[in-house]
C-alpha cells in the first residue's frame, strides 16, 4: 500500500503479485491490484474485473 501511496503503481502490482502468490484470498492485495489497475491503467480494467 505504501507504494501505491507513493504513485509507484507499476512497483505496488508486482508486490500485489506476490503477496498472492503466497496467500491467494488477501483481500487487501486484491483490492489494492485491481483498484490501480481500474484508476491508473484503465486499459487493463478487465484484468482488474478478473479478480
Amino acid at each position: 500500500m505504501a507504494l501505491s501511496a507513493a504513485s509507484k503503481f507499476t512497483e505496488a502490482i508486482f508486490s500485489y503479485e506476490k503477496t498472492l502468490e503466497i496467500d491467494s484470498d488477501n483481500v487487501k492485495a486484491l483490492n489494492g491490484k485491481s483498484w490501480i489497475l481500474a484508476n491508473q491503467f484503465p486499459t487493463r480494467i478487465n484484468e482488474a474485473l478478473k479478480q
